[in-house]
């Protein structure tokens, strides 16, 4: 008795072809990000919901061109370690590697209580929840409600926002700085877009409020005096050969500029003799004075951007 051969299925050229043509769109609609809610057509885009998120007389406000940091050789290893530092400070255990590494813009602001608020601005076209962390694990999902013209998501392990704009802006955050975040992109009406300055790679400002905090972080206690009658602290930053640091003060009046620059002749001498003191290099730059403002530009060493790439803790 003859056995019988079983017959095969061997799939057509047009079949495997098909399928491959699957195959190729699910990756791509994989690959591509949540679609947002659009406005409607006579909705104007608007940034104005930075200004409700961001107080400016009460928070420290950091921005810089990620493009440009991290393509500098010098810069991109204190970059990547200061980004990821300040993502686990808004979100513990977020991991943003994927959508920093493509970005334009970030603004960090550092709130009274010790939260942060971060926008990531021109993310690349990912989905939040096909980001995992740096275990490994889902880190998001689709929260039930989203403010107009956004899309929310929610961290799995624990409390905290992501925001999707349309126009490719990540806004994060977690406890009060989400409540903010979310409050103010709901009163933006349907079409909020991010908007930063950076004519400056870094650049920082730090309120009168805020000021006491900075001299406890770099304990010179010697400064606390040169702290009477300012208005704002404002620091920028160059990148490339020759890098610099300008820091400027503005002060209510003449008269607490003009005693502010005398301290601070006073403490930049006193830096020069400290060992080991990371803010010595700013001995050797220039202090000025004009009018209400103090002005000290210095040579960034890349001795300090060196220390910031293997800092472990302590930079937010």
């Amino acid at each position: 008795m003859r056995s019988k051969e079983k017959s095969r299925f061997v799939p057509s050229e047009s079949v495997r072809s098909d399928r491959r043509t699957f195959v190729l769109w699910l990756l791509a609609a994989c690959a591509h990000g949540p679609n947002i809610p659009s406005p409607a057509p006579s909705t104007v885009p608007s940034s104005a919901w930075m200004a409700r998120a961001i107080d400016e007389t009460k928070d420290i406000v950091i921005t810089g061109d990620l493009r440009a940091l991290l393509g500098d050789s010098s810069f991109a290893p204190a970059t990547r370690k200061v980004l990821r530092a300040v993502s686990d400070r808004a979100v513990p255990s977020v991991n943003l590697k994927e959508a920093w590494e493509g970005a334009r813009g970030i603004v960090v602001a550092l709130f009274e209580r010790g939260t942060i608020f971060l926008v990531l601005t021109d993310v690349l076209d990912l989905d939040p929840t096909s980001v995992t962390g740096w275990d490994g694990t889902w880190q998001w999902k689709r929260a039930a409600e989203s403010p107009p013209g956004t899309l929310e998501h929610a961290f799995i392990p624990e409390a905290g926002s992501l925001f999707v704009l349309a126009d490719h802006t990540w806004v994060l955050g977690a406890g009060t700085s989400a409540q903010r975040a979310r409050v103010a992109l709901a009163e933006a009406r349907g079409h909020p877009v991010a908007t930063i300055d950076l004519q400056k790679p870094i650049a920082m400002t730090i309120p009168a409020s805020r000021m006491a905090l900075v001299v406890r972080r770099i304990r010179i206690r010697e400064l606390e005096p040169a702290l009477d009658g300012i208005r704002m602290l404002h620091v920028v930053a160059t990148i490339g050969e020759g890098a610099t640091v300008e820091v400027t003060l503005d002060y209510e009046d003449d008269g607490s500029a003009a005693r502010a620059e005398s301290l601070f002749a006073q403490v930049l001498r006193a830096l020069a003799q400290k060992d080991g003191e990371p803010l010595a290099f700013l001995s050797g730059g220039r202090l000025t004075r004009r009018g209400t403002h103090v002005r000290l530009v210095g040579t960034l060493p890349t001795s300090l951007l060196e220390s910031l790439s293997r800092a472990e803790d302590g930079l937010f």
